[in-house]
């Protein structure tokens, strides 16, 4: 029995998944428009290093986002972790919100079994960051939640130690349409959707690492990659070939970005991109109400993805998802 016992003690030391080891962090996601926050969630779980403490969502029809998340969970084998829903309006500004209803329908074919929590999502993260000193926040879709915990709790700054935001431009991506994305300089998606929550989270001093647009189209997912996750045969294998294909078809496309993955890995394995650490200021004007990131002015300093190490990031991807979906119930 001792044997065994040191047998197991090992191999969960191998993988870095021992308790003290592991690194808590803390997603905020608008799960349900674009597939990535689905891929995104996924390769967190699958990674042994990283414990997420809890789930918000954000932006328009959050309610709907957050048992969007608590499905998932639930197929993924994880529904112990909480999800509360976060604020779906604008922190300031009335801006015409996208039409994402046929999205948040396809993403939620069924209800989940266990309810979200009673708690609203801007809380969870608030208490999760005060149990977790030096909680990494994931921040994959627009800022509001994120403005608002800094209004509610002006310490949270401090007690963050990393905040990942995808979202922003600093460059002119190489490309201007990879897969079912088409972008120009100044049409980020994440930051224009609430301009006011983004200045005031980059003004707020909070360390920030910003993943934008160029990164983004860098690394994408492929049908061919669905026809193998398809042949694992999980029920959550199933449920995400049938959310990308859906975002596939109404782009008419073979492939789509990554770029909330890209967010949540760099997060952690940051060696898999060139940052570069710039002058950020958030600019808004004009009827447009858009973001931009423009790092020739004097804004505050934050850690900006440049590129990206793309094998190393795919192989990193693929395996992940490998993981995940090829077990019925992912340990923990």
């Amino acid at each position: 029995m001792r044997a065994w016992i040191l047998v197991a003690l090992l191999a969960c030391s191998s993988a870095n998944c021992l308790a003290g080891d592991r690194v808590p962090v803390f997603l905020d996601t608008d799960i349900g428009s674009d597939v990535d926050d689905v891929l995104a969630l996924l390769t967190i779980l699958a990674t042994p290093e990283l414990e997420l403490v809890g789930i918000s969502t954000v932006h328009g029809e959050s309610g709907a986002r957050a048992r969007i998340a608590r499905r998932l969970l639930e197929l993924a084998g994880r529904p112990d972790i909480r999800v509360g829903a976060g604020i779906g309006t604008t922190l300031l500004r009335r801006k015409q919100p996208r039409d994402w209803s046929r999205e948040l329908r396809q993403h939620l074919d069924a209800e989940p079994r266990t309810p979200v929590s009673s708690e609203h999502g801007v809380d969870l993260m608030i208490q999760a960051a005060r149990r977790h000193p030096g909680l990494k926040v994931l921040a994959i879709g627009p800022l509001t939640n994120v403005a608002v915990a800094i209004l509610k709790d002006p310490e949270l700054p401090k007690r963050i130690g990393q905040l990942m935001v995808v979202g922003g431009a600093t460059h002119f991506p190489p490309v201007t349409e990879r897969g079912t994305i088409f972008v120009d300089y100044k049409s980020e998606y994440n930051l224009n959707c609430d301009p006011d929550a983004a200045a005031l989270v980059f003004e707020s001093g909070v360390p920030i690492l910003m993943s934008g647009l160029a990164p983004a189209l860098e690394v994408t997912v492929e049908k061919r990659h669905l026809e193998e996750w398809r042949r694992l045969g999980t029920p959550v294998a199933s449920w995400t070939v049938a959310r990308v294909e859906e975002r596939l078809a109404r782009h008419a496309s073979h492939e789509t970005h990554l770029g909330d993955v890209l967010g949540c890995v760099l997060a952690h394995t940051p060696e898999l991109a060139q940052v570069q650490k710039l002058p950020v200021s958030i600019e808004m004007w004009g009827q447009t109400l858009r973001t931009v990131i423009d790092p020739t002015g004097s804004g505050r300093a934050v850690d900006v993805v440049m590129t990206v190490h793309r094998e190393k990031f795919m192989k990193h991807f693929l395996e992940s998802m490998n993981r995940i979906l090829s077990a019925e119930r992912p340990a923990r």
